[in-house]
């Protein structure tokens, strides 16, 4: 059986003079900061001493200098990391959790605030002109990952929940971020949003997040000139994802349409692929291409 570690346990390689994480607290990132500074406290398994489920032995324990001992040595790490014209403004404490706590009160802000901050930002997250959705969703999942730190799902505890609760949060969740992402998305998408919005039950965010990539490179190929063609040459022929779904007629396809309410003959049209001289039951992109 593992022997459990003892929470004052401290290892030779762990110095006073050590600098536990890269970035310094210089008061407006405390966020950044504390995250990190709390990773690396939990990685030493120490941070019982800055929460304060750590209890403080009895005046006759053995391990009451060595509360005195580890507390003196997470005080150090924390300094380490404050930037030094900001440490000479706080005052020097030997309890971790105090020093903690008054680190806390002076530079964190409100939650509700930040809240209501960063969903504007979430909110005004547009595609920018010659903006790829990837660098767009980007720039989105970061908003989406800062917001997740004060904004959290309520998470069933009992652990005797059959109802599937969580997961169903989750989706509603998932179901949010594909709403910003679909939103905000450059008018060119606007009909292939529209149709991802159409599916029943709704895609997830990687499922549509995949489509729009794959609309966008098939764009990225069509609507260039192919390689090798001279000037002159005849284009490829854009074909998307929201051609699958023929929500927007072309001006031959009415015109068709108008010939055969005349009894006019019209040429074979397929709404499958919007191409002519075949009709959807003879579609190959439908059916399926014959071997060969």
């Amino acid at each position: 059986m593992t022997k459990k570690l003892s929470p004052y346990f401290l290892s030779t390689s762990d110095k006073s003079s050590d600098k536990l994480i890269v970035v310094e607290l210089k008061g407006e990132n405390y966020d950044e900061w504390s995250i990190k500074m709390k990773g690396a406290l939990r990685s030493k398994k120490k941070t019982s001493f800055i929460d304060g489920t750590i209890k403080r032995p009895a005046d006759d324990s053995e391990y009451l200098k060595d509360l005195y001992m580890v507390n003196a040595m997470i005080v150090n790490w924390i300094f380490n990391t404050i930037e030094p014209n900001l440490g000479s403004s706080i005052t020097y404490v030997e309890e971790a959790k105090a020093l903690w706590d008054d680190i806390e009160q002076r530079f964190s802000v409100e939650n509700g605030p930040k809240l209501h901050r960063i969903k504007g930002f979430v909110a005004s997250c547009k595609q920018n002109d010659n903006e790829s959705i990837a660098e767009y969703y980007g720039r989105l999942k970061r908003l989406w990952d800062e917001l997740d730190k004060y904004d959290k799902n309520p998470i069933c505890s009992c652990g005797a929940c059959k109802c599937g609760i969580n997961k169903q949060l989750e989706a509603k969740h998932d179901q949010g971020k594909l709403h910003d992402f679909l939103l905000g998305l450059g008018s060119d998408y606007s009909t292939v949003s529209s149709n991802l919005l159409l599916q029943e039950p709704l895609p997830s965010l990687n499922k549509a997040y995949s489509i729009l990539i794959q609309e966008e490179g098939v764009r990225g190929k069509t609507n260039g000139r192919v390689a090798g063609a001279r000037d002159g040459e005849n284009r490829a022929e854009p074909v998307g994802f929201a051609a699958q779904y023929n929500t927007v007629p072309t001006a031959i396809t009415r015109m068709e349409e108008e010939k055969k309410k005349k009894g006019e003959t019209a040429r074979p049209y397929c709404d499958g692929c919007n191409k002519f001289w075949h009709t959807r039951a003879r579609c190959f992109d439908i059916i399926g291409y014959p071997k060969g």
